[in-house]
């Protein structure tokens, strides 16, 4: 179980000696499954005890909070304070296989974790066995001192675990040499940022502060194993730092001086203006990905998918923590487009359809790949909701630095603000109408937070008082008070905000008010600022799941006219002479798919096959209307031949192979037995069509369980009381109302109500029944209850521990009371809830 393969992955090009290898080690199965375990178990402990300047490995932290961290303190770096502030940017020699096990296991006992976890950790960590993998064959079988495997689920966390050493060394210098402070003109002093071995420290440039930081480091080198590489590291000094000290700092330290920008974590720190230049390495990193596809054989197909899985993953991930300027956004786009249409180096080709086309979902006629610019703005977005959350390092360092007492949405843009900040504040105003709260504690504001549905009450009334005054204010005793209101607003709306729900038990709850469970999603934000287009339904059999991505699109382009037929061709200024392929006639767009004799022929045959005349399935498609049922054999038929004429058309026109009909049936009989063999087509997507397929000689077999059960209502045991509830929506949303009936053991109604519950969802009306229904019988004094609704979805949401955010406070006093009367919830079909559906209609 302890033995481990070694294999060498090269760190650059053209790797020359060891130390451009990078040692990933192969664990087997059994130990990684033990491995696997103890990782998930010490990931929720892991935020309580690593330092926030760690972000690597640690749930809820991401690695763009060190990056916004870094611009922030970069942007900062020239700030005017004596001795200069001074960035040292650290690179860790093979950091992972220099831990040394002593010193790990001490920081875990210091942690308070107990001996039996240690002594767990400590047999994972030093039974292994190693053998290398050279040239595809095992070399040696050894065991090592110290170190941790790179590959290991679990050495991530016993990495951060024993990097807090240093972590928590370097605070510990901080306060005890409070001048070594990096000066930001903010409170919130920030000593280091480290991404597992990436470390950067901000001191203060005086040689005191670089001796004392330089002597911690060579201290820390000694206890801990570790060994800074001083070649690679580098140092950032202010410009009011003068040549003569920067010298003397490079011979205390021995880090070479930086160049800016400051590369960290794969992002250019970029403290003024942004210029095409600094994003070259990203465009020549997506020229590198061509060189190793060979592109001659990548499908449209398949070209599509890895632009949406690789080549737009990219520049996202600069995009989240750096807003480039447009004309690399342009360039990012421009290739992409070239790698779609082929035509990439010297190779030119027609790009059909115009990109800003293509970036449209593919139920609005495009492709489903989102605009770079509309994605920067969705992840400048989630930039704001993360702020306003206040859970990060950098978040609550902005807030300070910026905002002091004032509220977020009130303050206003500073001169020396840095690029992060002014790049937040531009979708400030978006953002803010997608943020909603619900009232906890109360510390809000009561003007300009969004706390009523309505919105925030300073866009509706006139702020009266403070404009920076909290909710809390307005509270005595955890409810509202009906007086202090009255005093700022109207007496209407007094009322109306004495209906908003309190839990002053709880903290604050920050939601995203276009998602269901209030979560932020970019996906939601790009929708929110994108600009939506009519829906297409042909989209939908475009994208069946019964054809490959490369026939769909094809027929994507087929229904745009967008193929190099001759017609088109001539119609774009081409000079050709044009004739068909299969006779003497000209090659058009009709002719070619619907009129030619081969086209005839196949259609013929189909049609025939599947009981439609050919005159009414080429009516119908020449409509360009699509099939108004999805996933079935006989709605994709008319894609199959349009995508093997065009094949067959393009095999005579460039490889001299004639069309033939017979030769076009034979490939789309061909494709849908390969379908049913792989899976893709299903025998449920020939219903209807069994003759079709057995004139194809495909073998089909459809099982038609019916199962026949009686549905009725059940009494409830002695003692107990069924309570039945039913919810309707008119429209959905709409006009909604519910019903609920309790009856005992005998069967005998002991109450009923229904009501109006105004406009809402069907899911609301099914929630709201059910609790009216436990008010009731709480109300009633009627326990034990037995719950019955025929609604699945609800009784599902109350078992789970999701939440909606627009339905949370139902949802909360139902469980409440569900475990308070130890309520029992079962599902009953429509049909044994007659008398529920009656009230509730």
């Amino acid at each position: 179980m302890a033995s481990t393969t070694i294999v060498l992955i090269p760190k650059v090009d053209s790797a020359q000696r060891w130390r451009d290898f990078r040692p990933i080690s192969l664990c087997n199965v059994s130990y990684k499954i033990i491995s696997k375990l103890m990782a998930q178990r010490m990931a929720s402990v892991l935020g309580k005890v690593i330092s926030p300047a760690q972000s690597g490995f640690v749930p809820g932290r991401l690695i763009s909070d060190n990056v916004l961290m870094a611009q922030e303190l970069d942007h900062k770096l020239n700030y005017h304070i004596r001795g200069g502030n001074l960035i040292l940017k650290l690179d860790m020699a093979k950091a992972y296989d220099r831990v040394q096990w002593g010193v790990l296991f001490r920081v875990m006992a210091a942690f308070g974790f107990s001996e039996t976890v240690i002594a767990f950790i400590r047999r994972c960590v030093t039974s292994s066995w190693f053998s290398v993998l050279v040239n595809g064959q095992l070399s040696g079988f050894f065991r090592s001192q110290r170190g941790l495997r790179q590959g290991d689920p679990i050495s991530p966390f016993l990495f951060i675990l024993a990097a807090e050493l240093f972590s928590r060394g370097i605070e510990a210098l901080f306060a005890a040499y409070p001048g070594m402070a990096y000066a930001t003109g903010c409170d919130m002093r920030v000593s280091h940022l480290a991404y597992a071995d990436d470390v950067v420290i901000f001191l203060n440039g005086s040689l005191d502060c670089v001796r004392r930081g330089k002597d911690f480091l060579d201290r820390y080198e000694a206890q801990s194993g570790q060994a800074i590489n001083a070649e690679k590291s580098s140092f950032f000094p202010s410009r009011r730092i003068s040549d003569r000290r920067r010298q003397q700092i490079a011979e205390i330290t021995g880090f070479g001086l930086g160049e800016r920008p400051m590369l960290y974590l794969g992002v250019p720190i970029i403290s003024g203006n942004k210029r095409t230049v600094h994003f070259a390495p990203l465009l020549a990193k997506i020229q590198r990905k061509f060189q190793g596809w060979n592109l001659s054989r990548l499908s449209h197909g398949g070209r599509l998918m890895l632009i949406q899985s690789v080549l737009i993953s990219l520049p996202v991930y600069l995009l989240q923590v750096i807003q480039p300027p447009l004309e690399v956004l342009r360039k990012l786009e421009g290739v992409f487009a070239s790698f779609f249409w082929s035509s990439v180096g010297h190779d030119r080709k027609v790009h059909w359809v115009a990109w800003r086309d293509i970036c449209r979902p593919k139920q609005e006629g495009g492709l489903g790949i989102r605009r770079l610019s509309e994605v920067g703005v969705a992840l400048s977005m989630k930039l704001w909701f993360r702020f306003r959350e206040q859970c990060t390092q950098w978040a609550r360092f902005l807030r300070r630095s910026y905002c002091g007492t004032v509220d977020p949405g009130m303050v206003t843009l500073r001169s020396n603000a840095s690029p992060s900040w002014r790049r937040m504040i531009q979708t400030r105003a978006v953002a803010e109408r997608q943020i909603g709260w619900i009232i906890g504690q109360g510390h809000l504001s009561f003007w300009h937070d969004r706390w009523m549905e309505r919105g925030p009450l300073s866009e509706w009334c006139t702020v009266q008082g403070p404009p920076d005054v909290r909710v809390d204010r307005f509270l005595v005793d955890g409810s509202w008070s009906q007086e202090i209101l009255q005093r700022v607003l109207p007496p209407s709306v007094a009322e109306e905000v004495t209906e908003v729900h309190l839990r002053p038990e709880e903290e604050d709850v920050m939601v995203w008010r276009p998602t269901r469970d209030g979560r932020f999603t970019t996906r939601s934000a790009w929708e929110v600022y994108r600009t939506a287009h009519q829906r297409e339904d042909v989209a939908i059999v475009t994208w069946s799941r019964l054809l490959l991505p490369t026939i769909s699109v094809f027929i994507w382009r087929f229904f745009r006219r967008r193929l190099p037929v001759d017609e088109v061709l001539q119609q774009r200024g081409v000079c050709l002479v044009s004739r068909c392929q299969c006779c003497e006639a000209v090659e058009s767009w009709e002719h070619l798919f619907y009129g030619s004799p081969v086209a005839g022929e196949v259609w013929g045959h189909f049609g025939h096959l599947f009981g439609v005349g050919s005159w009414r399935v080429l009516e119908r498609w020449r409509a360009g209307t699509a099939w108004s049922s999805t996933g079935s054999v006989r709605e994709i038929i008319p894609l199959l031949i349009f995508w093997f004429l065009w094949t067959a058309r393009n095999d005579s026109k460039h490889r001299g192979l004639r069309p033939e009909g017979q030769k076009i049936i034979r490939q789309i009989t061909q494709y849908l037995r390969v379908g049913m063999a792989s899976g893709i087509i299903k025998p449920m997507h020939w219903r209807g069509d069994i003759s079709a397929a057995q004139a194809m000689v495909i073998q089909v077999r459809i099982r038609t369980l019916h199962t026949i059960s009686a549905v009725h209502w059940r009494r409830p045991d002695d003692g107990w009381f069924k309570l039945n509830t039913d919810g309707s929506s008119r429209g959905n949303p709409g006009e909604s109302s519910y019903g609920a009936i309790v009856r005992d053991h005998s069967g005998q109604v002991v109450v009923a109500r229904q009501g109006v519950l105004g406009e809402g969802s069907n899911i609301r009306a099914e929630l709201m029944a059910i609790l009216r229904g436990l008010e009731l019988c709480v109300d009633r004094q009627l326990s034990p209850i037995w719950l019955e609704s025929d609604s699945l979805v609800a009784l599902h949401i109350i078992g789970s521990s999701g939440i909606s955010w627009e339905l949370r406070e139902e949802i909360l006093r139902i469980r409440r009371l569900v475990r308070q009367y130890g309520v029992r919830c079962t599902h009953i079909y429509r049909e044994g809830n007659a008398a529920a559906d009656f009230l509730a209609n």
